[in-house]
């Protein structure tokens, strides 16, 4: 957090690296929208499975199986681990395109992606920049409910601090003017 204190986060000048990994590893886990558009097959395709999928079905990519996929991500699929998004290694799994791209990739990529990061960004740089923010208790069990958006369930339990403010029992202690 030493380099957010200072830095404005909407500058180029700006790397945040282990930040940036945080935000693709939370993607990954628990992506915001579980599957990606619906496109309409134009025409019949045989997967390598030998099933036999006809034109015009219609088609969509779960996000979830795919983050969940060693041969995507990786070593331990269910672990939160940044790291993984630290690498310049292209041969990594986690490298692969469509690991970095919560937002679609290509022609259909969403509109909003570099608001919606930016936005997240700065929230994320302002809130470490004043608070500590912890989950009470830490490692809480939830699971992901599946709507137009995942939601964990039930939402975990966490403590803020505001970190120039004094604990309480000290300034209690001050202003009553015992040791």
């Amino acid at each position: 957090t030493a380099g957010v204190r200072g830095a404005q986060p909407y500058s180029r000048d700006v790397k945040l690296p282990y930040m940036e990994a945080v935000f693709r590893e939370c993607h990954r886990l628990t992506p915001v929208v579980p599957m990606l558009s619906t496109r309409y097959l134009e025409k019949d395709i045989v997967l390598p499975s030998g099933y036999e999928i006809p034109a015009d079905t219609a088609m969509c990519m779960l996000t979830l199986p795919r983050a969940k996929d060693p041969e995507f991500v990786g070593d331990e699929p269910e672990v939160f681990k940044p790291e993984r998004y630290l690498t310049k290694n292209k041969a990594c799994p986690s490298q692969h395109r469509f690991n970095k791209e919560p937002f679609g990739y290509g022609a259909r990529l969403c509109l909003g992606k570099r608001a919606a990061e930016l936005e997240v960004r700065c929230l994320l740089v302002a809130l470490i920049r004043r608070y500590e923010i912890l989950a009470t208790p830490p490692n809480q069990p939830y699971e992901k409910e599946f709507t137009p958006v995942v939601t964990p369930r039930p939402f975990p339990k966490i403590q803020v601090r505001r970190l120039d403010a004094e604990p309480v029992a000290a300034a209690m202690t001050a202003a009553s003017g015992s040791s």
